[in-house]
């Protein structure tokens, strides 16, 4: 709601043998001041807490439009 409001989003998780794989896409979209203002750190909090347990952060704006953050952890077996 923050950066893209009225946008679509597609919420995706993949779980494979060794990895549990995230990614969430938007269409694109319009600021909006009701999403708060935040700290400025989403980002790179979140790439730092993946990192802590062997996972990456992949964020980007796609050719299509829109905004995509794909987070990979390893999938640790129970």
């Amino acid at each position: 709601m923050k950066h893209g409001a009225g946008a679509s989003v597609r919420v995706t998780v993949d779980y494979r043998p060794r990895e549990v794989r995230t990614e969430v896409a938007d269409t694109g979209g319009v600021p909006c001041a009701q999403g708060g203002s935040g700290n400025g750190l989403g980002l790179i909090g979140l790439r730092e807490r993946l990192a802590v347990y062997g996972g990456t952060l992949d964020t980007g704006r796609p050719t299509t439009g829109g905004f995509r953050v794909r987070a990979v952890l390893p999938a640790v077996p129970a």
